[in-house]
């Protein structure tokens, strides 16, 4: 029986397709390979993208919703230059109630470790009737800004007035 053993081109002819085809299959696979990665970070750059707009979009909503207690406390500290505006203030406050008041010290605490705050610390004299100081004082509690009372020296006088003062800290906003 005859054998067929194949010619040299048509050996060579396979082997060089052989080569071609693998050529070809590893190519392509590197190709789909990068495509793939490409996809992959287009899809994690695009779900970042999305769960930074979904906390924006919460804390935008959350802020909407709590306006009214972030606005309160804006207001609850002295803004720097608006300290005119807070002595106008608790002058007006006296002037409606019928005391009279005098600042006699404004001074900064020098102990205020606070990143956001530091502590205004206000002496003014007042004098009145009993009845208008007592209104006073409580207003100065109720200003809209953050006060805190720390002492309150009031006598009688021989007139029927009252005089004394009042010691008082007032936040201010760096």
């Amino acid at each position: 029986m005859p054998t067929w053993i194949p010619k040299k081109k048509i050996l060579i002819s396979a082997v060089s397709i052989m080569i071609l085809s693998l050529l070809v299959y590893f190519t392509s696979v590197n190709i789909l390979d990068g495509k793939i990665k490409e996809i992959e970070n287009i899809y994690i750059t695009n779900d970042a993208q999305l769960t930074e707009e979904d906390r924006m979009k919460t804390i935008i909503s959350l802020s909407e919703i709590h306006m009214s207690g972030i606005e309160a406390l804006r207001k609850f500290f002295i803004e720097n230059g608006d300290e005119v505006s807070f002595i106008e203030t608790i002058e007006n406050l006296a002037k409606s109630n019928s005391v009279q008041m005098e600042i006699v010290n404004i001074s900064q605490n020098k102990n205020s470790s606070s990143l956001i705050k530091e502590d205004l610390n206000i002496r003014v004299n007042i004098s009145g009737k009993w009845q208008d100081i007592l209104v006073f004082i409580k207003g100065l509690e109720s200003l809209p800004f953050g006060v805190s009372i720390l002492n309150i020296n009031i006598d009688n006088t021989d007139e029927g007035l009252w005089s004394g003062g009042v010691d008082f800290v007032v936040f201010r906003e760096k």
